[in-house]
């Protein structure tokens, strides 16, 4: 269960402010055939709620399947969305979107992704992958151009709380892993800003207590 609400936003230019909001909670998103009647996109995907229908548009189909992979991910709806092959059309690039897909399947597989796009989350030891993302996360954050004395970016933290939260990671658990990848980074000679270890130190104390 995710604790972030997910929303489609449409800004103006140089706006900060989000022109229209749409949450996707509730809504059921799909691919869908083209509109030949509408402007501003080439391939089409909709959100369905209870009979209220949003209809969307991207230039390309590698565009389409990102965007509706993500508000898959977003709406926690059960049914997964596959896409429509369409070997007898052209995308505006002139290929045909049947070879567009095998194209990016074959991506998948030589980078060995295929294994873990088709895998059972309910399968997968979640803790121990949890551990290897946070550390790879590190690993990159103390590689920047700057010191951050092992804080996350706004953006890791989202990923790392969005992880725990969509497959039962325990804060404990997340806790103890951070702490010996800080105190492991310290002893090799990165700069720790101690507040984190105290944070860490000061949780998973919690933790043991009862608390």
């Amino acid at each position: 269960v995710s604790q972030y609400t997910f929303a489609m936003c449409s800004y103006r230019e140089k706006k900060s402010e989000p022109q229209e909001l749409m949450q996707l909670e509730g809504y059921t998103v799909d691919y869908t055939d083209p509109h030949p009647g509408l402007q501003g996109g080439h391939m089409f995907f909709n959100a369905v709620k209870e009979g209220d229908t949003v209809i969307f548009a991207s230039d390309d189909e590698q565009d389409r399947i990102l965007w509706v992979q993500a508000m898959y991910r977003a709406t926690g709806q059960s049914y997964k969305p596959i896409p429509a092959i369409q070997a007898q059309k052209l995308n505006p690039k002139g290929g045909s979107l049947h070879a567009d897909a095998q194209l990016y399947a074959d991506r998948f597989q030589k980078h060995g992704m295929d294994e873990f796009i088709s895998a059972n989350p309910c399968k997968l030891d979640h803790a121990f992958l949890f551990r290897i993302l946070q550390r790879q996360t590190l690993d990159h954050r103390l590689n920047d151009s700057y010191s951050c004395l092992g804080w996350f970016s706004p953006g890791q933290v989202f990923v790392l709380d969005e992880y725990c939260a969509r497959y039962g990671v325990r804060g404990c658990h997340r806790h103890l892993c951070y702490l010996t990848e800080l105190m492991e980074h310290s002893e090799n000679g990165a700069v720790i800003d101690p507040t984190l270890l105290h944070y860490s130190f000061a949780f998973c104390a919690s933790h043991v207590h009862g608390n």
